[in-house]
């Protein structure tokens, strides 16, 4: 499992984000922005699947069909997170400043102030 944790590890922002936006789909143009600046041809198809899920979709099996092990175990993450987000609790307890901005703006359009990390 520590291995899995440390795979997991290199894409905590990337599962993060996408775990928040799915809750909070106003943040899915941010993330859109994230997504085309880190994309690689192959990267395409984890990508594909992440986009999916903020489509709504969560069959795990149509998500993972044509994924590699790796792939997949950022799949799984995600709709783990998606569904119980105690099950991130180990990816956060270092939050990526990604996260911080989502919690950020957050907490201020709830307090009415206009946010200043737009």
């Amino acid at each position: 499992m520590s291995n899995d944790n440390n795979f997991l590890d290199r894409y905590r922002e990337l599962i993060l984000a996408v775990v928040a936006t799915a809750t909070d789909p106003e943040y899915r143009v941010e993330l859109e922005v994230y997504l085309q600046a880190g994309s690689q041809p192959e990267c395409s198809a984890v990508l594909t699947a992440i986009r999916r899920i903020l489509d709504g979709e969560r069959a795990e099996a149509g998500l993972c069909g044509s994924l590699n092990a790796e792939e997949t175990m950022i799949v799984q993450t995600i709709l783990s997170g998606i569904g119980d987000p105690a099950t991130l609790r180990p990816l956060l307890l270092e939050q990526p400043e990604y996260v911080r901005r989502f919690r950020l703006r957050r907490r201020q359009q709830q307090q009415g102030m206009p946010s200043s990390t737009g």
